[in-house]
């Protein structure tokens, strides 16, 4: 797993609008990637298939670290600018600066919008796994009541209820 102190490592300082421009593109093919993982997770999540949804952890948690690398190498240039490291510090970057490769503001916008895809994407996943937790504690809750109302036969063969349960530490 890479963390995020060495996934700043692996990303080379932004000094030019020619470095923003790739920098943006990185951003946007891990924001695609991260994307991919976010659909297969939450297809995982549809079919209860619990060990593939573990399996992407790691693998979010990687790309979610380069994506903040990134993310803060950008902040930095604009900073060094004299703008805001934000979205709108960004825009007026866009809009001042003149000879900016043909592509970046499109690049840019499309970065924004898969942000938001990825946003509401986690979204949608963090709601079915809530259900899915919902469902899991109503299903332990009705098998915790059948237990509590079963039925035993003692050594005299006759029925008892079952004994009341105790926990390991007070057994």
């Amino acid at each position: 797993m890479i963390s995020s102190s060495s996934a700043t490592k692996l990303t080379a300082p932004i000094n030019s609008a020619g470095d923003l421009a790739q920098s943006i593109a990185e951003e946007t093919a891990e924001l695609d990637a991260l994307l991919a993982l976010l659909r297969e997770e939450q297809q995982a999540l549809l079919e209860r298939d619990i060990e593939r949804v573990h399996s992407f952890a790691v693998a979010k948690n990687e790309r979610l670290a380069r994506l903040g690398a990134l993310d803060s190498a950008r902040g930095r240039f604009l900073h060094a600018a004299g703008l805001s490291r934000d979205h709108a510090g960004m825009q007026r970057y866009l809009e001042r600066t003149p000879g900016l490769p043909a592509m970046m503001p499109d690049s840019w916008r499309r970065l924004i919008a898969g942000v938001a895809d990825a946003r509401q994407t986690n979204a949608v996943n963090g709601r079915l796994i809530a259900a899915q937790m919902r469902f899991v504690g109503g299903a332990l809750a009705a098998l915790q009541q059948s237990a509590s109302q079963l039925v035993c036969y003692g050594a005299d063969g006759q029925t008892r209820s079952a004994p009341a349960s105790r926990t390991l530490a007070s057994a």
